[in-house]
């Protein structure tokens, strides 16, 4: 009934049924059944962000991918350097500052 890949992807079946359906509510609660996550309202639609927990993960870096994988780091400068990515703007996405960048987000550093 859904495709995970097109829930944030304007104007697919998908997407539709999530934001302009007259069951949308219905729709968005068996999506959250099946995938988890939560809707997080953005202007006059909603986008799904898929929930990580990241709490039982001591001494590695958290970064998801463009592709939507997650990656355990344990040398976070070297990731960086890899993937042509500034380490400021990387712990931009950690605070909220920024969304992403260049696809890239930093969802948990080591205490």
């Amino acid at each position: 009934m859904f495709i995970k890949e097109h829930v944030n992807k304007i104007n697919s079946p998908t997407w539709v049924r999530i934001n302009e359906d007259a069951r949308k509510m219905i729709y968005r609660e068996q999506f959250l059944q099946e995938y988890g996550g939560n809707f997080v309202k953005k202007g006059r639609y909603v986008s799904w962000e898929p929930k990580f927990d990241v709490s039982r993960i001591k001494d590695k870096y958290v970064v998801e991918t463009p592709e939507g994988k997650v990656e355990l780091i344990e040398i976070f400068a070297k990731f960086c350097r890899k993937h042509d990515l500034n380490k400021a703007a990387m712990y931009g996405t950690l605070s909220g500052v920024r969304n992403h960048h260049k696809g890239f987000k930093l969802l948990k550093v080591p205490e």
